[in-house]
């Protein structure tokens, strides 16, 4: 079985007028259903935990930016 492609989806989270980026969420949902992609978005990390770092380790080992 071939690996999966790492996608990694960069978002604002709220627009200029300060809705929610539905948009990224939606992209989200639809491309954790493609069985070859291991998507990733920042959604979820731990108040206390280094986001930093996580966001980092997690951009460079990405094959896909969006």
């Amino acid at each position: 079985m071939a690996d999966r492609t790492r996608v990694f989806i960069c978002y604002k989270k709220k627009s200029a007028d300060g809705r929610e980026n539905n948009t990224a969420y939606q992209l989200y949902q639809f491309l954790t259903e493609v069985p070859d992609y291991d998507v990733w978005m920042d959604e979820g990390l731990d108040a206390g935990l280094l986001w930093e770092k996580t966001i980092y380790e997690n951009l460079i080992s990405t094959q896909v930016l969006i």
